[in-house]
């Protein structure tokens, strides 16, 4: 969230924040939510999941629309290259996305017990989490050939530096 509070500040205001200006801001302003009350939070997480799901949509429905296949596929790699060296950089995506053994307990009591209908949302959620996760892929891959991934990765998972190649 530091990163892109400082992006957006610095293009609001015309000048190049620092990291750790915004992460300082990003910070207060949850903070500030959090001592103000309880409500408060609810309400403001409530908007920003609605408003990450706008994104989202706007987002990835813009990507996707622009997908090239051999980009997706990657058909103009070189003979022998092979990328499955980064399948452990998804792990930790696939352990927090898919991981939902920490919820069944809160499941069956929000359920009253009712196993079937905890079932049900874990394959629901699963699927819904699924979904997002590979449209988000179709998009990423679609978009950026895996040579300009490199920036990206350097970046240490910067959000903002995968939006400045995608734009570009």
């Amino acid at each position: 969230g530091g990163d892109l509070t400082a992006k957006g500040l610095g293009s609001t205001f015309g000048v190049n924040i620092p990291l750790t200006v915004g992460q300082l801001a990003f910070f207060l302003i949850f903070a500030t939510c959090v001592w103000a009350s309880a409500r408060l939070v609810d309400r403001f997480t409530s908007i920003l999941i609605g408003g990450m799901v706008l994104t989202f949509i706007w987002a990835t429905g813009g990507l996707i629309a622009d997908v090239k296949l051999p980009v997706l596929f990657d058909t103009q790699a070189p003979a022998g290259t092979s990328y499955w060296i980064y399948a452990a950089t998804a792990l930790p995506v696939c352990l927090t996305s898919f991981g939902f053994h920490g919820n069944v307990s809160s499941l069956l009591k929000y359920f009253k017990g009712d196993a079937r209908k905890v079932a049900k949302s874990i394959w629901a959620g699963t699927l819904v989490a699924l979904v997002i996760y590979v449209l988000w892929q179709i998009a990423i891959q679609g978009n950026l050939p895996r040579s300009e991934f490199a920036p990206v990765i350097a970046a240490e998972g910067k959000v903002s530096v995968l939006i400045e190649a995608l734009s570009k």
